[in-house]
């Protein structure tokens, strides 16, 4: 069964999202998610006496086992986001603009017989951790010569500018903090 399904381990700061998918239909079979995201693991990771890699890899290997389908050991696993940070799993360098959206640009490290652990993209001035990897689950490579914008909503939605089937740059849209005061308050005045 392992053979037509791999594991998509998508773990942010905040939250843990897993999903089960088949190949090479590429459908979500099933999907796990929780606001056990890095940070929070991290920090029981300080109180314990366990290697980090090691930690991090048991509490993925628990909340796997919540999914309904019986799964063997040797299922492919791959996780990005947050989880090749310095608070994560293990530190990966950043893939650098442009990125490829055919995956070839993509850095990836095996941290065992089945896991591979996905860095983020960088350009001069921003970084990602796991929307690298959402951007190839939907751009459409055929659109040589010309200009896409994808846009990931969420805390820090990012949109995402493509060319020549390569991510060419991408900007940070969360709230500064001088323009986050100003809303704060104009709300407090009105309401």
């Amino acid at each position: 069964m392992e053979s037509n399904y791999f594991i998509s381990v998508d773990w942010g700061t905040s939250n843990l999202r897993i999903y089960l998918i088949e190949h090479p239909s590429l459908k979500i079979i099933e999907s796990i998610s929780s606001a056990n995201g890095i940070k929070i693991v991290y920090d029981q990771w300080l109180n314990s006496d366990v290697n980090r890699a090691e930690y991090f890899l048991d509490f993925l290997k628990s909340e796997i086992q919540k999914f309904t389908l019986s799964l063997t050991a040797n299922i492919p696993i791959v996780i990005s986001g947050m989880a090749s940070s310095s608070i994560g799993i293990k530190e990966l360098s950043y893939a650098i603009t442009p990125f490829k959206l055919d995956g070839s640009s993509i850095i990836s490290e095996k941290i065992s017989d089945t896991i591979y652990l996905t860095s983020g993209v960088r350009t001069k001035t921003d970084v990602i951790r796991g929307e690298e990897i959402q951007l190839l689950g939907v751009s459409d490579t055929g659109l040589k010569n010309k200009t896409s914008v994808y846009i990931f909503p969420g805390t820090h939605s990012k949109h995402m500018i493509c060319y020549h089937d390569n991510l060419i740059d991408f900007n940070d849209t969360i709230f500064k903090k001088p323009i986050t005061k100003i809303i704060t308050e104009i709300f407090r005045k009105e309401y």
